[in-house]
């Protein structure tokens, strides 16, 4: 008896905030917005933090997900009652860099030797996001929740720099520096967005909202290209042949033992996916059209 009067209950409560004006009026509307996302879904990322010199060395796992970053863009919807309608929402993704380094100092008197590697990834993002809105409210704040999919179209960015020294007594010293900065691009990432938020009237047709967000979605790029390469300030990109500068990442590939791989031709590897999961928060303005 107890369960069914909680049950009647929160019937009641919910045919309630229906029964008030909801998020918006009925037609459609157009948003601009704004926010940054943090890390969700994260893995360890393609190396980990090294460091050692002649007492110690020292490890750190690195995580990352490329969808952290700041993102801006808008939407355009249509409510089609007080309660629920559609939106379709385009947001430009900056990713965030993520970085991980080996280093190394030695010493023995007059004797020195040093070596840093440094290599930081990050991504950019188109992405279209269909959604179903959801809205009840009471008073001038309405909250809403969204749910829907979200297709990206982008890249991920890599560079990386190496930078050794050395100096002995009897033979003198030397330096080496290099860099290198690729592009993974190609196909399509699929995943979901979810957001819940409110809104509050700020003109008669003008709304201003904050919403909580969160992204779960994958990308596996189909393609990647070495852009530049350089050994202590020249460049030596030309130079270097299409099987170490491009390649196609597949789901399966066969090598021949009696016959090596051509190096005019870019080189196979399979796919990896990599992740651009993301929960984060937005501000921004609805306008009722």
């Amino acid at each position: 008896m107890k369960n069914f009067r909680k049950t009647s209950l929160l019937t009641v409560v919910i045919c309630t905030l229906f029964a008030y004006k909801g998020w918006a009026q009925k037609g459609a509307f157009v948003t601009v917005n704004a926010g940054y996302g943090f890390r969700l879904g994260s893995q360890t990322s393609f190396d980990a933090n090294y460091s050692s010199n002649n007492s110690s060395s020292k490890a750190e796992q690195v995580y990352m997900s490329l969808g952290k970053g700041f993102n801006f863009g808008g939407s355009i919807g249509y409510m089609f009652n007080q309660n629920l309608g559609v939106e379709l929402g385009v947001t430009y993704l900056i990713g965030a860099e993520t970085t991980f380094s080996e280093k190394e100092n030695y010493s023995s008197g007059s004797y020195t030797s040093m070596y840093n590697y440094t290599t930081s990834i990050s991504a950019k993002m188109l992405q279209f996001k269909p959604t179903l809105i959801f809205c009840t409210g009471l008073g001038k704040i309405k909250p809403y929740a969204k749910f829907g999919a979200v297709l990206g179209k982008g890249a991920i960015y890599g560079e990386s720099a190496y930078k050794s020294s050395y100096y002995d007594p009897y033979y003198g010293g030397d330096t080496y520096k290099s860099t290198h900065k690729m592009k993974l691009n190609g196909g399509l990432a699929f995943g979901v967005n979810a957001a819940m938020g409110v809104t509050f009237p700020i003109g008669s047709r003008v709304q201003m909202f904050s919403e909580i967000t969160m992204i779960n979605m994958s990308y596996a790029p189909t393609k990647g290209e070495l852009t530049e390469a350089t050994q202590d300030g020249t460049n030596v990109l030309p130079d270097i042949p299409v099987r170490y500068k491009k390649t196609e990442f597949v789901d399966s590939y066969t090598y021949s033992y009696s016959s090596s791989p051509s190096e005019s031709e870019p080189d196979k590897e399979l796919k990896q996916k990599l992740p651009f999961g993301s929960i984060g928060a937005n501000i921004g303005i609805r306008i009722s059209l």
